[in-house]
This record gives structure tokens, sequence and C-alpha cells, in this order.
């Protein structure tokens, strides 16, 4: 099975070896990993490296039978805004989505007062609270899918088979 892997991975210090530990897992469990550091880009054409990214990461999306989602809150109380986009165009292609979150339990208004004085921002008081830990959006373009949310990476794909 190919799967990609979505989220903000990428911007860890420790990105490759990261990858490269996530690979190895997937490896062992006959599975092939798509990693978005994969892209092809041609560094002298620095204008067009942000459109070869996307459209890199859109190929690999295409190419996947799976996409493996890290969903924790990432600079903020919510999850990576990339990782959203590629959950809702993963979904729109009918792929199943699997994602992982180290609080799965923990809900949206539980994350943001942890976070954030949301005093400070007076003109969006309001939480979504459907007890979900991310957007209602993103939470059932993975039930949708056929997939879940776990608490590990290893979880998701031991779910997969």
């Amino acid at each position: 099975m190919k799967i990609y892997l979505a989220g903000p991975d990428v911007f860890r210090q420790n990105a490759k070896e990261h990858f490269e530990k996530l690979n190895n897992f997937l490896s062992q469990k006959g599975h092939k990993a798509l990693i978005p550091l994969d892209n092809q880009i041609d560094p002298t054409k620095a204008e067009l490296v942000c459109e070869q990214i996307f459209n890199g990461n859109i190929q690999m999306i295409e190419m996947a039978d799976v996409v493996v989602a890290n969903i924790d809150p990432f600079r903020g109380a919510c999850m990576d805004d990339g990782t959203a986009f590629e959950i809702g165009m993963a979904f729109g292609k009918k792929k199943k989505i699997y994602a992982y979150c180290t609080e799965p339990e923990c809900t949206i208004p539980e994350t943001t007062k942890k976070m954030f004085d949301i005093s400070k921002q007076p003109e969006y008081s309001e939480i979504e609270d459907f007890g979900h830990c991310v957007n209602l959006m993103i939470h059932y373009a993975i039930v949708q899918s056929g997939g879940r949310i776990f608490r590990t990476f290893e979880e998701c794909i031991e779910a997969l088979g």
C-alpha cells in the first residue's frame, strides 16, 4: 500500500531522520511511504520552488492508496493548515484517511483554553465545541473516508492491517 504522510513534520529540525523512522516502520509492514520531503525540486529556480512543492505533494496524494496525517496542534490550538488542505483533497479524491494526535480526547475548547486567552480576539469569541480534537470538517472527512483518529502513527498503520 502507498501511504502519503501528511503533517507538519516537514518543519522538524530532524525531519529527515523522523521520516526515515516512519518509512522503516512502513517498510517492515510491507507499505511504501510517500513523503513530502521526497519532492524533486530544482533549487536553481527559486521562484518556482513553492509551486513545485505544491504540485509534488498533489501528485503524491493522487498516487497514494491512503493518507496518514499528523493532526497535532501546530503553532497554535489547531492543526497545520497545509495538512488540513491535504486531508480535504484526499477526501475529495475518495482516499481513506487515518490521523493521529497526541491527545485525541482533548477537545478544541480545551486545547484553545490551554494555549490562548481568547479575550484577545473578541470578534471570534465562540469556540467550536462538538467534542472533537479537530474542526468538524476534518473529523468527518477522516471518519467518512473510512478512517479513524488514533493517538500514534503506529496505531494508524496497525489499523490498516
